[in-house]
């Protein structure tokens, strides 16, 4: 018994002590932050936008050389806002030099300045973003969140779709958002709470995914006879690639009934067929193939023919060709409804 009593004295000793000591040592700081997601960029896209864009900038570089520097650059240089905020803009325009592909989200609005969107980029970004950015309105001091991750941030420039958040993660990543997805890359990067993105595919130069109803009620006001061959659809996608001596684009538009896709075929070739009897010849090579679900639209072009069709986009002079006075809005036709 005497042993025994001895041994519980003991416990009670140690159990005393352990507690002193404990009460004495300072308490485990909290755990750090879990990294914002940015391994795989297509998931840094928010849920909630409509349309993805991927670009292979690497490929397009040595597909079209060193005037696609400057073709991009005079593009962006007309972006909107692009004079305001001109520290902002050429900090894009260093990124877009240093990146490899980028991806871009956007929730189409009325026109460009009122487009809601994201850019994500991989590339080399070491030194890109100085502690301290211009730009109307300033930029914050960057926040430090978890892995090696900056926020940035500033109050709501005054058009919509100027860049209001950047996250960078040297050497290779960074994100950028306008105010209306600021929550939305939180939720998404931050607390990995976002709904799913939207994908595009990730072959080729170049695709694109869409959502066909918001797609398709944001060209109603501007462009209805093409709205209504959206009619029925739920989403596009598009891809671009290069097969030897040409560029194959594919746009897939799939239907939630295969009826309507195959319905929707004619006059899908009907429109192309009106498009280049006004002067976009190009036009005539676009196969039109339904299966199922889906109709494919299908064009391959020279690769010089693209690049002419490139500087067009790019502001450096076009035209749908000799003699042609119409629009593509004054030739399309009628739509089934």
């Amino acid at each position: 018994m005497k042993g025994r009593r001895n041994t519980c004295v003991a416990c009670v000793f140690w159990a005393a002590w352990a507690l002193q000591a404990s009460a004495c040592t300072p308490p485990l700081p909290p755990a750090p932050p879990p990294p914002p997601a940015l391994e795989e960029p297509a998931l840094a896209i928010p849920g909630d936008l409509d349309l993805v864009l991927r670009v292979d900038l690497a490929r397009l570089r040595d597909l079209f050389g060193l005037g696609f520097e400057a073709a991009l650059d005079e593009m962006l240089a007309r972006a909107p806002g692009a004079d305001a905020d001109g520290d902002t803009g050429r900090l894009l325009l260093r990124l877009f030099s240093r990146a490899d592909t980028v991806w871009l989200g956007a929730r189409p609005g009325l026109s460009p300045e009122l487009t809601d969107n994201v850019l994500v980029a991989r590339g080399k970004f070491a030194g890109l973003v100085p502690e301290a950015i211009g730009g109307e309105p300033p930029w914050d001091r960057p926040e430090r969140l978890g892995g090696v991750v900056l926020r940035y941030e500033r109050a709501a420039p005054k058009l919509r779709a100027t860049p209001a958040v950047i996250y960078l993660r040297e050497p290779d990543r960074v994100v950028v958002g306008s105010t209306a997805e600021i929550d939305a890359l939180e939720l998404t990067l931050e607390r990995g709470e976002g709904q799913a993105p939207l994908r595009a595919p990730e072959t080729g130069i170049a695709a694109l995914a869409a959502r066909v109803p918001a797609l398709s009620q944001r060209l109603r006001a501007r462009a209805p006879t093409l709205s209504r061959l959206f009619d029925g659809a739920d989403q596009l996608t598009c891809s671009l690639d290069r097969r030897a001596d040409e560029l194959e684009l594919v746009v897939e538009l799939r239907y939630a009934n295969p009826e309507r896709a195959e319905e929707i075929a004619g006059p899908i070739e009907l429109v192309l067929s009106r498009l280049a009897g006004s002067g976009f010849h190009f036009l005539e090579r676009v196969r039109v193939q339904p299966a199922g679900s889906s109709v494919t639209l299908t064009l391959s072009l020279p690769v010089e023919r693209v690049k002419a069709l490139a500087a067009c986009a790019a502001g450096y002079g076009c035209g749908p060709g000799p003699g042609a006075e119409t629009s593509p809005s004054d030739v399309l036709p009628s739509a089934p409804p």
